[in-house]
């Protein structure tokens, strides 16, 4: 069959079973870019057993720094 990308693959299966967005039972949860932009915030950040709040920044050369955001009251 040789090489294909996973463009390919996904086109083929879909031709074989093909299924609407109506018939999929377990969806999964629909969020707003609200909810998804304070998921990303919190998973992006460090918290210290004393509150203080650590986010990650990464310089040009790809080396990562946590800098001090605050105190989580």
């Amino acid at each position: 069959m040789g090489n294909m990308t996973v463009q390919q693959a996904v086109a083929i299966i879909a031709a074989q079973f093909p299924l609407t967005w109506s018939q999929i039972g377990d969806k999964p949860a629909i969020i707003t870019s609200a909810e998804l932009q304070a998921a990303v915030q919190a998973a992006s950040q460090l918290t210290s057993p004393d509150g203080t709040v650590w986010e990650p920044t990464i310089d040009n050369d790809g080396k990562v720094t946590w800098q001090k955001k605050g105190v989580v009251e």
